[in-house]
């Protein structure tokens, strides 16, 4: 400080031109010392947006955004979508030969299994292409929370994605200017999407500027749906890097941006991504170097202080500064370089201060400064009075109103504000005239000033408004002495109001659409469920809660012949006569498209609630008369009573709706209570259902061998392959109960496909050469690809195909007869023998024994029960013999346990044999080494011995 006291003394005692210099080198070490400290941020960031709004150039239009917008929410639904959809919009861009495929949407967290392995397997028929969001966020909303988690896509996408960090780091104004190259994703450094996009990268943590002037407008941008539809150019997407993500306001995924506002989450990707393509970086220079530059022109403007008008040295020093934009703007325009001019121009009209002082004198110009800072403080604040969107009011402690906006009158109207006396002061509500009472004696007596207020509505003829207000107390500054306040000055309060009514009623009606069925303004499930656990908490042990379900039968015919709006109608009716009725209806709930569910009071035997289900029934299928013309339907009602008020709602309401589903098959009217015991049977089924497909991935299921003998030699002619399944929960599964859930939930095929391939495999390594008949399920025969199945198990085993056997049931050939006998004949042409399984116990006759070709017939077991003492029994067979004989096919019966029986099927010449008489189904490795060790024996008693 000595040092610079000392020059500073110096530099005053020399020539003039050193008086001069000492005033740019001060100034310049002001700017400097300012910018360092960041008070010119603003002013930078504002001439830099400026620069690129007025220098906009094109994207590359090599990345394409397939923008999530509104048409498409309005077209597939409320987000989130099944994944199905996402997996679709893949395999299109796929198809369309797309280059990469960017999706910055969150698969963080699962769906449903089945939705995402369709995702999944979209991903990696992909071969690489798909790229995924990741980001972090703060793991909990709790105050003082800084734990940060990191939300990653399942490991299901990840193992045929790429993964690229999407998180966005606003400056401390909320504006995103930078972007970051990566972020560290669970420990792991993970690029961000616009390096991946440019293909560029760099060290995770470091980020770059994006450059704005890249104009959003110029990227080829599509809507999803129209993806989705085939509606694209045909040329749009090939070769391109496709990047999906929001474009709707509904999602909230915008930020805000320079020059644009704010933009997409998914265009602020591209826009970055762009930047770094194209090597527009943008560049920022030190800002000594300008500042320099603007000092040495200033001290020249300085030196030529006496020879020159005042006029002309302020021209020379707004030349400074026009200059400085010029070449600002030029080095942006052509290389992206942003020269820090901010502190330049305050240096500059620091000195235009200097000059006018040095002309006019200090104290007129800090007069002036004053005086136009008050003027321009009135105008800012009349300004904002006038233009505010709520009313202010300036009220005085005798309740009179010093000044009103005009908004005042449009929110309180004519009736509430008036015009009292010739000095125009407004009477206001009272509520709001009684709440500045009181804080203004608050205030008076000293008690710390606040802000009050509350709510009130006022009537009119046409509507009622609901208004909202605020009152904040304060006394006036004494102008006219020295003191900060008048020792008895005047209190005032400002008064500020909004009418809320239409806040307000949105908030209503977006309460009841959450509660409440849109159409028909039924509860949704979730509320009735609300309700109903309600009910169950206030019972007493001796009480009870009883609930119906109703579904409308036939109702999709109603929407298909007469129309959408005639069923909207009909749903409608049917929830205005039940809360309209007598008979106890508490409350209504549509579950489904026509579905409902009725809380009913309570009634005491279960008698009485049956006669209420009918009486419901009897009520809804009364004629309804609608616009279009009178319709009358029938209903199906399940009705269940909790057992326990320690019940829980969805429990109950399950009750009632298995029984429903079991209704289903029932044509006409009907009502049902629930049973327990048809529940039990129908949740088994449904674990059933549950459990199929991880117990065909975890190969939780059997196959035993029982062995097909010929029935006068009595040695082994072949093997029939036997599925069975044990579960640790469920114990022993029947075939005839998983084959029938299985073919019902579309599991039959991958569950045949296994047995086929397996039952092959094992009979390749026998040391005989064995045929093995398999059961093909007429589900798996008629809508799978049996050919196919048929054709990969004789390659991938190794079987020869004579050695191969499928067994077909009746049912299979009494559906589409021309397309199964051209299938049969294709499987014959592969050199597979084909069986009629379970003869006997189906329609098959004559006609189809002679149209069908099959190699042999075999007799349903039932029959041979009997054999030896029902004269039925043993004409069926005899004939069945017959048939086989004419149709050149051998005839197999089965359930064979007794000599006796064989004896008999000796008698009519009965060609092959199975059951216990026999042996009983075996595992594979016992089949195998019983094969070995009879391999020298013809007849199945060596079989027998062994086994």
């Amino acid at each position: 400080m000595k040092t610079i006291c000392s020059l500073w003394r110096t530099g005053l005692a020399g020539p003039d031109w050193l008086k001069l210099g000492f005033i740019p080198i001060l100034l310049l070490l002001l700017a400097f010392v300012s910018q360092q400290v960041n008070i010119w941020h603003e002013a930078e960031n504002w001439t830099e947006e400026s620069r690129m709004a007025l220098s906009k150039r094109p994207a590359s239009g090599d990345i394409v955004f397939v923008a999530i917008d509104k048409q498409t929410l309005d077209e597939i639904g409320v987000w989130p979508w099944p994944r199905s959809v996402m997996a679709e919009a893949i395999d299109r861009l796929v198809e369309s030969n797309a280059l990469e495929i960017f999706i910055d949407v969150d698969f963080s967290t699962p769906s449903s299994p089945e939705q995402d392995a369709i995702l999944a397997k979209s991903i990696r028929q992909a071969n690489g292409t798909v790229s995924l969001a990741a980001f972090s966020q703060t793991s909990s909303v709790k105050s003082g929370t800084e734990d940060i988690a990191d939300s990653v896509p399942l490991p299901i996408f990840l193992d045929s994605a790429w993964l690229a960090t999407v998180n966005v780091f606003p400056d401390h104004d909320g504006i995103v200017r930078r972007f970051p190259f990566g972020n560290m994703i669970a420990g792991e450094p993970e690029s961000s999407m616009p390096a991946l996009l440019s293909g560029k990268s760099g060290l995770s943590g470091l980020d770059f500027a994006i450059n704005f002037a890249i104009d959003p407008d110029t990227v080829p941008l599509y809507s999803f749906i129209d993806l989705l539809s085939n509606k694209l150019p045909e040329s749009g997407l090939e070769q391109k890097t496709v990047v999906i993500g929001a474009h709707a306001v509904e999602l909230r995924d915008t930020f805000a941006v320079p020059v644009y506002g704010s933009l997409p989450g998914a265009m602020l990707q591209i826009v970055a991504a762009e930047t770094l393509k194209q090597n527009f970086e943008i560049v920022r220079i030190l800002a000594i170097w300008p500042l320099l530059f603007c000092a040495l022109l200033q001290f020249l403007v300085l030196l030529l202080w006496k020879s020159t008008h005042l006029l002309t040295r302020i021209g020379a020093v707004l030349a400074i500064s026009i200059l400085a934009e010029g070449i600002g703007f030029i080095l942006f325009y052509t290389s992206s370089i942003s020269l820090p001019t901010a502190a330049l121009h305050a240096m500059n009209l620091a000195l235009l201060l200097v000059l006018a002082v040095r002309e006019f004198g200090l104290r007129n110009w800090l007069i002036v400064l004053a005086d136009a800072r008050t003027r321009n403080a009135n105008n800012l604040l009349r300004q904002v009075f006038d233009d505010s969107s709520e009313a202010i009011l300036i009220v005085d402690e005798a309740g009179a109103v010093l000044e009103a906006s005009p908004k005042a009158r449009i929110i309180f109207g004519q009736s509430a504000v008036q015009r009292e006396n010739p000095e125009n002061c407004i009477v206001m509500p009272e509520p709001i005239l009684e709440c500045v009472r009181q804080s203004l004696a608050d205030l008076n007596q000293g008690v710390r000033a606040s802000d009050t207020g509350g709510e009130l509505i006022l009537t009119s003829a046409t509507d009622d408004k609901i208004i909202e207000f605020t009152v904040t107390p304060s006394r006036l500054t004494n102008t006219e002495t020295r003191t900060q306040f008048l020792a008895d000055g005047r209190s005032i309060a400002c008064v500020t109001a909004r009418d809320i009514t239409t806040k307000r009623r949105q908030a209503e009606r977006l309460d009841f659409l959450s509660k409440r069925d849109e159409l028909t303004g039924a509860f949704r499930r979730h509320a009735f469920l609300d309700i109903l656990n309600q009910k169950l908490a206030r019972l007493t042990p001796a009480q009870s809660c009883q609930i119906m379900a109703i579904n409308l039968n036939r109702f999709k015919t109603v929407n298909t012949t007469l129309g959408r709006d005639v069923g909207d109608q009909l749903l409608c009716a049917v929830v205005t006569r039940l809360a309209e009725s007598e008979i106890g209806v508490e409350c209504i709930s549509r579950l489904g498209g026509d579905t409902f569910a009725v809380l009913l009071q309570e009634t005491d035997p279960q008698l009485q609630l049956h006669v209420t289900s009918l009486q419901v029934a009897n009520l809804l299928a009364q004629t309804y008369f609608l616009e279009s013309g009178s319709i009358q339907i029938d209903v199906r009602i399940s009705y269940a009573r909790s057992e326990s008020p320690t019940q829980a709602a969805d429990a109950l309401l399950n009750c009632a709706e298995m029984t429903l589903d079991e209704g289903t098959d029932v044509a006409g009217q009907s009502v049902r209570p629930y049973d327990p015991v048809s529940s039990a049977k129908h949740a088994r089924a449904r674990q059933i259902e549950r459990e199929l497909r991880p117990a065909l991935e975890n190969r939780d299921f059997q196959i035993l061998y029982q062995p097909q003998v010929d029935v006068n030699g009595r040695h082994l002619v072949g093997m029939e392959a036997l599925t069975r399944w044990s579960h640790p929960v469920l114990g022993a599964v029947s075939p005839d109960e998983f084959i029938a859930i299985a073919e019902a939930s579309g599991m039959i095929e991958p569950l045949g496909d296994w047995i086929l391939q397996a039952a092959c495999c094992e009979a390749a390594n026998w040391t005989e050469a064995i045929p093995v008949a398999v059961n093909v399920s007429p589900v798996q025969f008629l809508r799978g690809d049996i050919i196919a199945s048929v054709t990969s198990a004789l390659e991938t085993s190794g079987l020869k195909p004579n050695h191969l056997q499928l067994e077909i049931t009746e049912s299979t050939i009494l559906t589409c007869s021309d397309a199964v006998l051209q299938t049969m004949h294709d499987l014959r042409s592969l050199g597979v023998t084909l069986a009629l399984d379970d003869f006997g116990t189906g329609y098959a006759s004559l006609g189809y024994m002679t149209q069908f070709p099959f190699d042999q017939v075999k007799v349903d077991k039932s029959f041979i029960r009997n054999l030896t003492t029902d004269p039925t029994s043993q004409s069926i067979v005899q004939f069945t013999k017959t048939l086989s004989d004419v149709v050149g096919a051998t005839m197999l019966c089965e359930g064979v346990e007794t000599e006796e029986q064989l004896t008999f099927l000796k008698l009519i010449g009965c060609d092959q044999a199975q059951g216990f008489l026999f042996g009983t189904p075996l595992s594979a490795k016992i089949i195998r080494r019983m094969i070995a060790e009879i391999a020298n024996s013809e007849h199945i008693e060596e079989y027998s011995r062994t086994a």
